[in-house]
């Protein structure tokens, strides 16, 4: 019994400090990568005008330690990147609908609106949205260990279908979609948003060895389930379901820290990635403060009211009635008419009462 709990203690504080190092390790990443710039910087366009040059012409300048800026626009043909610590980045708050694959090492990807991106080496992404990303290579034969790093980034859909041992680590992201990995995969995710309209994770089995989840601190809502086993074309085994959350545990390597939140986020309207700014999430979710594409709120024009004052209406009184006898009562009868025009200083017209 000793021996268990032994093992017990030992493995608990392996993940309560493997947790420590992650954050360490992650924040340390995203603060360098928010602070490097590159040696020189090209400037992409989809025409090739407005002071930029066309995709290929920017592909064939780039070298080793540059910045492509990626203007908003749509673009028609891929934009394959294999030089080494690249960094790509957008000006303004447009969308890229562009396919962005990078091969090489150690690039950074940062303050872009961007539609499909790939890549299959070490990768940081910040402050960024991001409606598909796929890490990995496809390549039974690569065996190389890949790091990605991500934070304070909107995705619809991220997936790492490789056969890589890939290692990513997400932190104050929202993911309105799904995410899928594969027995390789050890993902771990932090103070984020993980929403489905259906399934939300979508495990993919290599010979019964699965992949790890790391799930700390996150607000989770899925529509229909929060995970399914999959399995590829050729076999004959049919996955699990994972309903709840604690059904997660038993049909994948699932690890559930700190206090993960069952609750739908409310978003502004029209929008799938910032949640209403009355909606408290503790944390979860992006940073609004800090992201480059934070909807603006348009403030109402005032409307200056102006107030009438109403001013008492000034009676002239008679020099000779400056005081007012009580005894007078406060409505006078009319006179009844008569035979001789009496004259009471308006025209023989009877004066009105007081």
């Amino acid at each position: 019994m000793k021996i268990k709990i032994g093992i017990f203690s030992f493995y608990l504080y392996l993940i309560l400090f493997s947790s420590h190092i992650f954050a360490v390790t992650l924040d340390e990443k995203v603060q360098k990568a928010r602070e490097t710039e590159g040696k020189a910087v090209i400037k992409c366009t989809p025409d090739g005008k407005n002071g930029g040059v066309l995709p290929k012409d920017a592909v064939a300048l780039l070298k080793d330690g540059m910045t492509l800026v990626l203007m908003p626009g749509s673009y028609s043909s891929t934009i394959s990147i294999a030089k080494n610590k690249i960094i790509l980045k957008s000006e303004g708050s447009g969308f890229c609908d562009a396919t962005v694959k990078l091969s090489g090492r150690d690039c950074i990807i940062k303050d872009i609106y961007l539609a499909r991106f790939y890549s299959n080496r070490d990768i940081v992404i910040t402050d960024s949205i991001i409606s598909s990303f796929s890490c990995g290579s496809g390549s039974t034969n690569s065996g190389e260990k890949i790091d990605v790093y991500i934070y304070n980034t909107g995705l619809h859909s991220f997936g790492s279908q490789s056969m890589n041992s890939t290692i990513i680590e997400m932190k104050n992201c929202i993911i309105n979609g799904s995410i899928t990995c594969n027995s390789k995969s050890r993902i771990s995710i932090e103070n984020s948003i993980l929403t489905s309209s259906s399934n939300f994770f979508s495990f993919y089995d290599y010979g019964n060895k699965k992949g790890r989840v790391a799930l700390k601190n996150n607000l989770l809502f899925a529509k229909s389930s929060f995970g399914k086993i999959k399995y590829y074309a050729g076999t004959s085994k049919s996955g699990s379901t994972a309903v709840t959350l604690k059904d997660l545990k038993k049909i994948w390597n699932v690890v559930l820290l700190g206090g993960n939140i069952l609750e739908a986020p409310k978003f502004l309207p029209g929008n799938s990635f910032f949640v209403e700014p009355s909606y408290i999430t503790e944390g979860k979710g992006l940073i609004v403060d800090e992201h480059p594409f934070k909807p603006v709120t348009k403030k109402k024009a005032s409307v200056v009211v102006k107030k009438t004052v109403l001013k008492p209406k000034t009676v002239a009184l008679d020099d000779k009635k400056k005081k007012v006898d009580k005894n007078i009562p406060k409505k006078i009868p009319t006179p009844k008419p008569s035979n001789k025009d009496e004259d009471y200083g308006f025209g023989g017209i009877p004066k009105p009462p007081e």
